[in-house]
């Protein structure tokens, strides 16, 4: 993560939205080679936050495990992320989306495991705070189908039930659905969890790929609703009369290329299409999710980190994509 001295010498911090986390600024960044210039307010992470009875965190105990002797901060906060089939569902980084998920919980303090949940697996009640499940190419869904099916079926279901947070990224998005016709072969039944269906135009269509640009209508009160990433997808996506997407289309493709959705949302579960990877240029979304996984009631607030280089990623999306859009988010920062 390192960066140009040269231009980042009178960088100043631009933190997540306040009105996200009302504490005071966490700089995680200590002992990398980032050369931004931390604001007066900024803690070095292995420091204690001041107490703000906003932040709702429970109590402090401390380790002297940490690197290099300084003591680490350790609170009885916990993440655990259910991995569904890592080993196959992992085109364009998504597994960066875990590798962002644990750095921000780290960064605070929150204790972070990743449950692996591969083939055979079952997904056991209460076990996982998050679910998380990337992409794949038609094959590899084709192969985990059956599993799907058999084993992890009611898991999944019950954790959208319960509330638990899910975020699934394009081929586990499609499976998700009611089915997904490819381009070639049979109808690949999907497990209904989404009110949506996938059709594969045929091989002589051009896919669907390239940067993509939305707005997030369920973003946090005062946070951007910009969320930017990459698509590569063959298959369109349609969702249900009633169904809710997940953001609206400013540029790029989303759903279908046609009628400026993108994604779903079913509670506190999202499908999507965009990689990126997506968390680590959208360090809104990642919170939020977070934020969901101690607390699927949506109640819990996060202590800000500070985001300057996520958010000067983001907005050099912005900037060539979706420039009024930029602007906008700006404001809001």
């Amino acid at each position: 993560r390192s960066v140009n001295p040269a231009s980042s010498t009178n960088a100043s911090i631009e933190s997540a939205p306040a009105s996200l986390d009302p504490g005071t600024a966490v700089s995680r960044r200590s002992d990398r080679s980032l050369t931004t210039v931390l604001s007066a307010s900024a803690l070095p992470k292995t420091q204690p936050l001041a107490h703000d009875a906003a932040l709702e965190s429970p109590p402090v105990i401390w380790s002297s495990q940490g690197q290099g002797g300084v003591p680490a901060r350790k609170t009885s906060r916990r993440v655990r992320v259910g991995h569904l089939y890592a080993d196959l569902l992992n085109l364009y980084a998504d597994r960066g989306n875990v590798m962002s998920l644990r750095r921000r919980c780290e960064w605070r303090g929150i204790d972070f495991e990743v449950v692996p949940l591969g083939i055979g697996d079952r997904i056991v009640p209460g076990a996982v705070d998050l679910a998380f499940m990337g992409g794949g190419q038609d094959g590899d869904q084709a192969f985990l189908a059956d599993d799907l099916f058999r084993v992890k079926a009611d898991g999944i279901r019950g954790l959208v039930s319960d509330g638990v947070p899910l975020l699934a990224v394009c081929g586990s998005y499609q499976l998700l659905g009611h089915y997904y016709d490819p381009s070639a072969g049979a109808r690949l039944p999907g497990l209904g969890v989404f009110d949506l269906h996938t059709a594969h135009p045929g091989p002589q269509a051009p896919r669907c790929i390239g940067n993509v640009v939305v707005e997030w209508g369920g973003a946090p009160n005062g946070a951007p609703r910009t969320l930017v990433g990459f698509e590569n997808h063959g298959g369109r996506t349609f969702l249900g009369s009633e169904a809710t997407p997940f953001a609206r289309v400013a540029a790029g493709y989303g759903n279908n290329g046609s009628d400026r959705t993108e994604g779903i949302v079913v509670g506190n579960a999202i499908g999507t299409y965009i990689h990126g990877s997506l968390l680590p240029k959208n360090p809104h979304l990642a919170d939020w999710l977070i934020a969901l996984a101690l607390d699927p009631s949506g109640t819990t607030k996060l202590e800000p980190l500070d985001d300057s280089v996520e958010w000067r990623a983001h907005e050099t999306v912005l900037g060539r994509f979706a420039p009024s859009l930029r602007r906008s988010t700006e404001s809001r920062r």
